[in-house]
């Protein structure tokens, strides 16, 4: 077979696959300017579960062994309906049996407090893990989960690594754990 003629199969097979690719892409390119078009500049984002912000407060510093309260606001996008919230504390934190759960009415009322009040061990970094739940018409519309970072002292910081390991700094400044590696390629 003469190299023209391989030339000529070849570009016969492969002429029609690039014409594919580039309609592919060029249909791809429409759909996406239509989809930016729709939502102009803004950013439109929807996280699934309930429709519900956090913002929290911790009103005063916490010492070792002593005890805080943060207040927890959540926003709602309802009308009606039942908030419930429900809060979990780390090891090292304990909460106080009131602030363990709680549920609001949402008719009329578009933002809701609560005060979770709690006992700190050592000094650390702990976190409170809050989780809500929308119920409306007896059936469960949504649920969301969120962390309250507590710091317990004056210079809380992360648990510190276990036994035989330390802290170091890499070139870029970061804390790292430099761990001895032994590789063996096996043939």
């Amino acid at each position: 077979m003469s190299k023209s003629k391989i030339i000529s199969t070849q570009l016969k097979v492969a002429l029609p696959a690039i014409a594919a690719c580039l309609s592919v892409t060029t249909a791809m390119a429409d759909t996406v300017a239509q989809h930016s078009h729709k939502h102009g500049n803004e950013t439109a984002t929807r996280k699934p579960g309930a429709a519900v912000t956090f913002k929290h407060a911790l009103r005063d510093k916490v010492s070792p062994n002593g005890a805080g309260v943060i207040t927890l606001t959540v926003d709602n996008a309802y009308g009606e309906g039942t908030l419930s919230l429900e809060a979990k504390s780390a090891k090292g934190l304990r909460l106080a049996t009131r602030s363990q759960s709680t549920q609001f009415d949402m008719s009329g009322a578009k933002s809701q407090e609560w005060d979770i009040y709690f006992n700190a061990g050592d000094a650390g970094v702990y976190y409170i893990d809050v989780g809500a739940t929308v119920i409306r018409a007896n059936s469960v519309v949504g649920v969301r989960n969120y962390s309250i970072r507590v710091d317990v002292g004056a210079n809380p910081t992360l648990r510190k690594p276990a036994t035989g390991m330390r802290l170091q700094q890499n070139a870029s400044g970061d804390a790292v754990v430099v761990m001895e590696a032994v590789e063996t390629i096996e043939e």
